[in-house]
């Protein structure tokens, strides 16, 4: 809607939104007027780094820079993907070249629109206590001028580390679960020359090397596990470890890049009493399974919750371990 009439920046941000005006709004963005107009784009994270002032204020004066420079006069709308250890949260800042002014909007709270800001206002209309990190996606028309803005600022230093004198950063671990999010190995490795704690946890446990075994990003595995400081055996709330998920995802590259760290301990137990070579035995991995079998840190007497040897389910199963 604003794309289509962006006169009414001020007057649309400046009332409240109900559920019926959402529903209009989809309607119109899906409009066929709007989809002769190209329609919409959003991009990949384009943008990481530590939600608070001095961060946000530099990189939003950056945009407002290539945006003078492109001489860009339509809307455009940056959505900021925000983190904590307890969680994440998006909001979106909507910015208007020909006034210069910038709208904070909650997008999981409609009405929460506030009045359009200058940017040396901008620690007025935001809040930077509740998340450390964020990363950014731009979302603009598909059309000729936009795409020439969008490439330069995709160009932009994709995670700022340098801060303003006398500027305290928020801590940047979390950025390391965005990194695994969106499958971003360039962003790990950078993240991980700058942080002081790579097995930070967030929900149940969860660590970057746990979230990646997870969605069986082998690569970002082996990043991590390159990393000195990770710790291999840094289990869930369930006590499950990032051996065991690689084992639940019958994924023999992890298991084997696991293995092959020198701290992993690979009889710890889960809370239902599964060891990893119980657990890759009774699910049939017959690779992983012969691997623990043959590690010499394994130990083969450790039993099933049932009082069953890892031996024993095997010759059941119709394989040797050993």
């Amino acid at each position: 809607m604003l794309y289509q009439s962006p006169d009414h920046f001020k007057d649309v941000f400046n009332q409240e939104l109900g559920q019926n005006d959402i529903s209009d709004v989809s309607k119109l963005a899906a409009s066929d007027d709007m989809m002769q107009l190209g329609g919409l784009q959003q991009t990949a994270p384009f943008k990481y780094g530590s939600f608070d002032s001095h961060e946000l204020m530099h990189f939003l004066q950056e945009i407002e820079n290539l945006v003078d420079e492109q001489n860009y006069q339509d809307l455009l709308c940056i959505r900021f993907n925000l983190y904590s250890a307890a969680g994440g949260h998006s909001v979106c800042l909507m910015y208007h070249p020909p006034s210069k002014d910038w709208q904070f909007m909650d997008v999981n709270q409609m009405n929460s629109a506030k009045t359009h800001f200058k940017l040396s206002h901008l620690n007025d209309a935001i809040s930077f206590d509740n998340y450390e990190t964020y990363n950014a996606q731009l979302v603009l028309p598909h059309q000729h001028h936009a795409q020439d803005l969008l490439n330069k600022i995709t160009q932009l230093s994709k995670l700022n580390l340098k801060k303003p004198d006398g500027a305290v950063s928020k801590p940047l671990e979390t950025l390391l679960f965005v990194a695994v999010k969106f499958n971003d190995a360039a962003i790990l490795k950078t993240l991980l020359t700058q942080i002081e704690n790579p097995n930070i946890t967030k929900a149940h446990g969860i660590t970057p090397l746990i979230s990646a075994v997870t969605k069986n990003q082998n690569d970002l595995v082996k990043i991590l596990l390159e990393d000195k400081r990770i710790n291999p055996n840094q289990a869930m709330e369930t006590n499950t470890t990032p051996l065991m998920l690689s084992i639940q995802n019958q994924n023999t590259d992890i298991a084997s890049a696991i293995l092959a760290h020198e701290q992993t301990d690979p009889n710890l137990v889960m809370n239902s009493g599964f060891s990893a070579l119980i657990m890759a035995v009774a699910m049939n991995s017959i690779e992983i399974a012969q691997k623990l079998a043959s590690d010499s840190r394994t130990n083969l007497d450790i039993l099933s919750p049932n009082g069953v040897s890892a031996i024993d389910i095997a010759s059941l199963n119709g394989y040797s371990l050993i």
